[in-house]
């Protein structure tokens, strides 16, 4: 998955350089990351790094995902893929949605989380 953000499509909000370092680390990523994940890498402290995040949700400019007892940030792509985790050794898959073909009746989907085995694990 491409993690294409551009800052000219988010104008209600102010991109200070704590926010703009935190949009950066997202996009580097291929899939979601959890605070762990970037905590080394952040100029900032723990308290900012969520107030941000939490200003960005509330903008829909990221996903939250809850996973292994952690919550898993990535930018909000809106191509409604899923995610697979492996049960084994934790790794997080993004998979595009025509992988998945679900359908239920007068419902939308909004996410799909598929816990298994990855192919290193199997």
């Amino acid at each position: 998955m491409t993690n294409k953000f551009d800052i000219e499509n988010h104008k209600d909000i102010r991109f200070t350089p704590s926010r703009l370092h935190i949009i950066e680390l997202l996009k580097t990523y291929s899939k979601p990351i959890c605070y762990d994940d970037i905590k080394d890498s952040l100029k900032m402290d723990k308290t900012t790094f969520y107030r941000n995040i939490s200003d960005f949700e509330q903008k829909n400019m990221i996903n939250i995902v809850q996973l292994n007892n952690k919550r898993y940030f990535e930018i909000n792509q809106k191509d409604n893929h899923f995610h697979f985790v492996c049960t084994t050794c934790e790794n997080i898959i993004c998979m595009k949605k025509e992988n998945l073909n679900i359908a239920i009746k007068n419902h939308k989907i909004d996410s799909v989380i598929i816990n298994g085995k990855c192919n290193n694990c199997i």
